[in-house]
């Protein structure tokens, strides 16, 4: 059953606060693992809303400087499994993920 847009709304207003919540401050509202549920339960439900096109959160008012990393900071990529880790692993590796 398709979800309302009263309910994307309301999931995505909560994916917005654990994401200030866990980039700007030090207490997450949630775990890393109910976080990506969420959100890839309401990006199957409304893919093209504009919260999915965007990474982190709004920095705080008190956020500190950027830097540049001498080794660059790469991401999981949502990797859940450890085949998904294999990969990822494999990628840097080879490179290719920039």
């Amino acid at each position: 059953m398709a979800w309302s847009k009263r309910k994307i709304e309301r999931t995505i207003r909560k994916l917005t606060k654990a994401c200030d919540a866990y980039y700007n401050t030090s207490e997450p509202i949630m775990t890393d693992a109910e976080f990506d549920e969420l959100y890839h339960a309401a990006k199957a439900e409304a893919p093209d809303h504009e919260f999915f096109t965007g990474i982190g959160a709004a920095p705080a008012d008190n956020a500190l400087a950027k830097v540049k990393h001498a080794i660059q900071m790469t991401s999981l990529t949502n990797a859940f499994t450890k085949d998904d880790m294999k990969k990822f692993v494999s990628r840097s590796d080879a490179g290719l993920i920039a």
